[in-house]
């Protein structure tokens, strides 16, 4: 319903696109089942997560409901950087009014790391939307390039931490395509052989017949244990569900993460590369490869240098010579001469 001339006028969906949603209340209804703890170093993906106790395969280990949706455009990368940008700037805006959710919100945000690698369309409308906005600071020349990269840097947390948002819309209507932010499923790193697997709530108690709705449980995601995960350990999971799928099993009620082993280390690497930014070196592409590094030490150890073969030969030869009758050994020294 919206109201047009004093009355209240009924929409039809279909003349409708979501543009932004601000989920600030995410915040107050994180739950965690089992304890986790930041990674006390920064690494390359951020400070990640880790468990702080002993986790079994399939249990949750935290829920969470999105931070920030935004609608996710197909064709347009622009329109759909100067929405994530608005949605950032209205956040911030109700923050500055001394709303104590919208400022724990904003501080969420500007935590999620990023990777310095920036894709070319991310580079490019952050130039654009910084070159028509009213900002005053887009206009000053002395403080145009920083504003650009303020820009840049917002959408960069958009771009690194998204995860595709299913909200019910028909796979066929792109006017709902749409990108979620969570403030701590955000903070997980990627690995291609990972510990943990990313459902629905809904799905979630399905599997374990409990009572659900869609509409209650559709948009909270819930961290499930793909494995047996010991304390002190990293939580991952699959950024590419082509590198490493999430399996519901109804009969064990259970959850997995298979790693599809037809994707070489190459492949994997290059295709989160081109994708998400960043290269891949979690512990499967580093165990590949030492086995890889390992594999070519073998080879030049069988293979062996020139001149350790030919001492070798030579000591084989004078073996040989050793256990040769004097008279065979007396022709050919005349022979030699």
């Amino acid at each position: 319903m919206c109201k047009w001339k004093g009355r209240e006028v009924p929409i039809p969906e279909t003349a409708l696109r979501l543009c932004f949603s601000l989920l600030p209340s995410a915040l107050d209804n994180l739950h965690f089942h089992h304890k986790i703890e930041f990674e006390t170093a920064q690494g390359s993906c951020g400070r990640g997560l880790v468990a702080g106790e002993d986790i079994k395969q399939g249990s949750p280990i935290f829920e969470e409901p999105c931070l920030l949706v935004v609608y996710k455009s197909a064709v347009s990368p622009i329109e759909q950087h100067e929405l994530r940008w608005r949605a950032y700037q209205m956040l911030k805006n109700l923050a500055s009014r001394g709303n104590s959710s919208y400022k724990k919100a904003v501080a969420a945000f500007d935590q999620l790391g990023t990777s310095s690698v920036v894709p070319e369309h991310v580079r490019t409308s952050a130039i654009e939307i910084a070159r028509v906005s009213p900002d005053p600071r887009a206009r000053a020349a002395s403080s145009a390039s920083t504003y650009a990269e303020e820009i840049e840097s917002v959408l960069m947390r958009f771009h690194c931490n998204q995860f595709s948002f299913y909200n019910g819309a028909p796979d066929n209507d792109p006017s709902f395509n749409a990108s979620a932010v969570f403030s701590y499923t955000s903070r997980i790193n990627h690995s291609c052989a990972p510990n943990m697997a990313l459902i629905r709530k809904y799905s979630y108690r399905k599997l374990h017949d409990l009572p659900t709705k869609l509409e209650a449980d559709g948009g909270i995601t819930m961290a499930v244990a793909a494995r047996d995960i010991a304390k002190g350990e990293r939580l991952t999971f699959s950024y590419d569900t082509t590198i490493a799928a999430t399996r519901i099993y109804e009969k064990e009620k259970t959850v997995a993460a298979v790693p599809d082993q037809s994707l070489g280390v190459t492949h994997r690497r290059e295709r989160l590369l081109n994708t998400l930014s960043f290269l891949c070196g979690c512990e499967r592409v580093h165990h590949t490869q030492q086995l890889a590094a390992a594999a070519q030490v073998g080879d030049a150890r069988r293979v062996g240098d020139p001149a350790r073969i030919r001492k070798k030969m030579q000591l084989m030869q004078d073996h040989r010579e050793m256990k040769m009758p004097n008279r065979i050994k007396a022709a050919r020294e005349t022979g030699r001469r």
